[in-house]
């Protein structure tokens, strides 16, 4: 049995892909064993198991979730098609392993995870002048935090650049069909591309020009700075038409405190209220302003290790 559970804010797209699954081998002598397969997509799945009633081994505390009376839930995050998450070996190997359940849900993305909300995103627009910034919000659509989302007034045809280091999870473009480019909002009907980061958060970009290919594809690693396509996306606004760049922050997170051993929990979407770096330092965005953004060293290798900052700058030698 298997479980998928997704749910879109406004700027996202409909998650409809071939679902991956768990395969459970087992074995006389060395247990039993859980693998993730059918994962065709880059980026994290969360995986709960069910175990309960378990004989003659023991399963990993540290990945405890849920602990109940009648048996307990387990996480893992798990990167890679075909990886062994989970192993139960048996303590007395002249005996089998015994579990009451073996029943599991597979979720996109790292769910729940601690995201590092002081860490500072380099704006997604030029750092040649300043650009006038809207924050947008809807709370219909999401809990908690509400969905607060920015738009950044653009010139048509400009760059818009990678917010921090991440992966292309998701490239996502209009149907096939005759548009009027003049009309296309910059919205759902526009090309979206989202980039997970490695504490779990997602960036959602929107408003890329129809006209051209974006400069990135699924499964691409991007680091802040880099450019990922050309704005197009023409929206309303009280004074006129404007071409628009859209940026969603966010992350799934559990949200069924019903959950238990019978019931797996719910997921939901929660926006994340990013600092962005800007020639007034590092700043949290209010209602609407205009700010200059800035690209540094410091912004393009934070999240690198010792080794690739090494490599970089011997490259720039």
């Amino acid at each position: 049995m298997k479980r998928i559970v997704f749910f879109a804010l406004s700027l996202l797209p409909v998650l409809a892909a071939a679902q991956p699954k768990v395969r459970i081998d087992r074995s006389p002598t060395l247990g039993v064993s859980y693998m993730l397969e059918n994962k065709t997509r880059p980026g994290m799945v969360t995986v709960l198991v069910k175990l309960r009633d378990l004989r003659n081994t023991y399963a990993p505390s540290e990945n405890r979730y849920l602990s109940t009376q009648s048996g307990d839930i387990y996480r893992f995050e798990v990167a890679n098609n075909m990886t062994r998450f989970l192993s139960l070996r048996p303590i007395d190997k002249s005996k089998p392993v015994g579990y009451g359940a073996g029943v599991y849900a597979v979720y996109e993305g790292c769910i729940s995870s601690e995201v590092d909300t002081a860490f500072v995103y380099r704006m997604p627009c030029t750092t040649m002048h300043p650009v006038k910034v809207r924050r947008l919000t809807g709370s219909e659509k999401m809990p908690r935090t509400g969905n607060v989302r920015y738009a950044f007034r653009c010139e048509a045809g400009d760059t818009v650049y990678a917010a921090r280091r991440g992966i292309v999870i998701r490239l996502t473009k209009p149907r096939e069909r005759d548009i009027d480019l003049s009309t296309l909002k910059s919205t759902s009907e526009r090309t979206r591309l989202t980039v997970e980061h490695s504490d779990g958060s997602m960036v959602c970009y929107s408003g890329f020009a129809e006209w051209l290919e974006p400069f990135v594809s699924e499964g691409d690693e991007v680091l802040p700075g880099q450019p990922l396509g050309l704005v197009g996306g023409l929206t309303e606004e009280s004074d006129g038409r404007y071409y628009v760049l859209q940026f969603l922050c966010y992350r799934w997170i559990f949200t069924d405190e019903n959950a238990s051993i019978e019931r797996f929990p719910k997921v939901v979407g929660e926006s994340i209220v990013p600092r962005f770096a800007t020639t007034e330092g590092a700043i949290i965005i209010p209602d609407k302003g205009e700010y200059r953004a800035v690209m540094n060293d410091e912004l393009l290798t934070r999240e690198m290790t010792k080794r690739e900052v090494k490599k970089l700058k011997g490259n720039k030698k």
